[in-house]
């Protein structure tokens, strides 16, 4: 159950939210039982501690992957934000968690990792960082076709072999094995799983193009993520990165001008779009946006989202990369008061080559 998709064993749904409604995710978790699910991997958004979504969910084990700013719109400040995501670990979701897995890379985590420690058992921590207890080491591959890097934990060190690339994604899988072996998954049984694993739709989903240049559909929407892409994606092209984003309508506007500061500074080229406007004009989205723009003559500001991303492939060139950023799985944008069908990937595929 995450933002993606809720996948009940058999049966899966589009996401509405990333962590639903409390009855109809309980409601959800009774029929995934039914559908013989014995096991539950979730997402649960700061939203969703602060509305008590989960409240009383029985956590076997807790996963704090990062803290960057986001949602301030709701939580106001990013000491908010971090109260919000902490109730997961302290107690204050109703249940503590068996295991608590916390990222120390990151600055909220390693003081996460110092507070809950304190107070709680079995409290566990991963990165690249000699002192984590999962530690990532010996990267001897990390390309646009998969990487190879071991896991030194539980006093004994894991080779993973995995088709998903960038720092990022070997955190996550860290994370992953870390959580999975706490829980007496057998850790070999995960290693062959992470070998066959092609990535999740909307995250770094790669797309190949006819005259050779590689698209990456993703779903960073914040200046973060758009960094930590771009610097996987920079570390790896042989050509040109050329990036594709925007930002939404009626949400935060503090993260307009660093996106756009990050997209045009990180890129060889960078044309700003449409994200999901709702209400908002679009003028007024491009205005807060132009506020980052570092480089003219690195930048188009084109508003339809369609457009963008053939004026993209048009310009690309064999060995160059396109990100498109923002929506990743998406299926629709949201244009004033209305929803229209619109995916990424499916404009990419439409695009015809002269």
């Amino acid at each position: 159950i995450g933002t993606v998709e809720y996948d009940l064993g058999g049966v899966k749904k589009n996401a509405i939210n990333t962590t639903p409604p409390a009855v109809y995710l309980f409601d959800m978790l009774a029929a995934a039982a039914e559908n013989g699910c014995r096991n539950l991997a979730m997402e649960v958004s700061s939203h969703a501690l602060c509305e008590k979504r989960a409240y009383g969910l029985d956590v076997d084990v807790a996963i704090f992957t990062n803290l960057t700013p986001e949602h301030l719109d709701f939580h106001e400040t990013m000491d908010q934000y971090f109260a919000a995501k902490k109730a997961l670990f302290d107690g204050r979701n109703g249940n503590i968690p068996k295991c608590s897995v916390i990222n120390i890379d990151d600055p909220y985590g390693a003081k996460l990792f110092k507070e809950i420690k304190k107070s709680h058992f079995n409290v566990w921590s991963y990165g690249f960082s000699d002192s984590a207890d999962f530690k990532i080491s010996d990267i001897k591959k990390c390309d646009l076709t998969g990487s190879i890097f071991s896991i030194c934990g539980l006093g004994q060190t894991f080779i993973i072999r995995t088709p998903l690339f960038g720092k990022h994604n070997l955190s996550n899988l860290t994370a992953s094995f870390a959580a999975s072996s706490l829980v007496n998954f057998i850790p070999e049984k995960f290693i062959d799983a992470m070998s066959k694993f092609s990535g999740v739709r909307g995250r770094l989903e790669p797309i190949k193009l006819e005259n050779g240049a590689m698209v990456f559909i993703d779903y960073a929407h914040t200046p973060d993520a758009i960094e930590t892409v771009l610097k996987t994606l920079n570390e790896l092209k042989t050509g040109h990165v050329i990036t594709i984003f925007g930002c939404g309508g009626n949400r935060d506007v503090s993260k307009r001008a660093p996106m756009t500061k990050i997209a045009n500074s990180m890129s060889d080229f960078a044309i700003a779009t449409s994200d999901n406007p709702r209400k908002e004009p679009q003028a007024k989205i491009f205005q807060d946006m132009k506020c980052g723009v570092v480089d003219t003559s690195k930048i188009e500001f084109i508003e339809d989202r369609k457009d963008a991303i053939f004026h993209a492939i048009d310009m690309s060139r064999p060995d160059d990369i396109i990100l498109i950023a923002g929506k990743g799985h998406e299926t629709y944008q949201i244009i004033g008061e209305k929803t229209f069908d619109f995916k990424d990937r499916a404009v990419v595929e439409r695009y015809k080559f002269k």
